[in-house]
């Protein structure tokens, strides 16, 4: 029962005595236990646009760098915190390194008009839909 219980906890290793010693050797190999939950999305599509709420909790903007190539939006999440190593009252720093990264695949958007703002947390990006073309028969000789 107990083994079941620490490996569906996700944090199979949660003893204190190896928690340091697992994070060192498995942060190489597999993503962090939080990742799953960086940059959660929500993308609505009415006739005019796409709507991408993005979650970026504590992200400065700066920190944010958002691309549209080839019908695929990025949303990328690069932020490193102070180095607070040298205090020696720092009994823990978890906080040192945070990247993530997410694609969709939203097409015929007019990339000219893409916009973005944050609010509480939220990256908001719209990305209007490029102006229909109208085709009709055209005979060829």
């Amino acid at each position: 029962m107990m083994a079941n219980e620490l490996t569906n906890s996700g944090r199979w290793l949660a003893d204190p005595m190896f928690d340091e010693l697992s994070r060192r050797f498995f942060d190489r190999f597999a993503p962090a236990v939080d990742d799953d939950r960086l940059l959660r999305t929500d993308i609505r599509e009415t006739a005019q646009a796409y709507v991408a709420a993005v979650d970026v909790p504590g992200v400065k903007k700066d920190a944010i760098d958002l691309r549209y190539q080839d019908e695929i939006l990025t949303v990328t999440v690069h932020e490193d915190a102070a180095d607070e190593s040298q205090d020696s009252g720092v009994l823990l720093s978890e906080r040192l390194h945070t990247q993530a990264q997410r694609q969709f695949k939203l097409p015929d958007v007019d990339p000219a008009k893409i916009s973005a703002t944050t609010q509480d947390g939220v990256l908001t990006i719209t990305l209007p839909k490029a102006a229909e073309v109208h085709t009709h028969d055209i005979p060829i000789d």
